[in-house]
């Protein structure tokens, strides 16, 4: 905590991200608004906010952005943040839109969930694009690796 808080007061962040669990540790807060309030008064330009099955949320300099979750059958969810993280930072540095770079991060970590393990998929932004389009139309399309995630029922999640 204060390695963390030493860094955070020391230098200006365009992006940080964090969830419910980490800013409790951090700043004692839980609630996504004032941990940006916070977070940005320490120099964090950009905060993305993990929400797990819940989506994210997006506060920058542009305003507030929210992305729910999609309900994806779930095979294992290692890797679901990464992808998330991961996703929203290079199409929001590669000058994409907050809007735009939420929305495809949180679909590449609903993908992500439906394979076993962390190396079977690495979502890219056509991928990420072809869940949002498939999702909003109410069905699941197959796996991006090409076979349907196994296991005859596989538990159910909202990412």
């Amino acid at each position: 905590r204060g390695a963390i808080g030493s860094l955070l007061d020391r230098y200006d962040f365009d992006l940080l991200v964090t969830d419910q669990e980490d800013t409790e540790i951090l700043l004692g807060v839980i609630d996504p608004e004032e941990a940006y309030s916070a977070y940005s008064k320490r120099g964090v330009k950009c905060l993305l906010y993990k929400l797990g099955a819940q989506g994210a949320i997006a506060f920058c300099e542009e305003g507030e952005f929210r992305e729910p979750g999609y309900s994806v059958s779930v095979e294992d969810p290692t890797g679901a943040g990464d992808a998330l993280a991961g996703t929203f930072a290079s199409l929001y540095f590669s000058g994409k839109g907050v809007d735009y770079a939420l929305r495809h991060a949180v679909a590449a970590s609903a993908l992500v969930v439906t394979v076993r393990g962390d190396n079977e998929i690495t979502p890219g932004e056509k991928d990420a694009e072809k869940m949002i389009s498939h999702l909003r139309g109410g069905r699941m399309p197959s796996s991006p690796t090409g076979r349907n995630p196994p296991g005859a029922d596989p538990p159910k999640s909202d990412l």
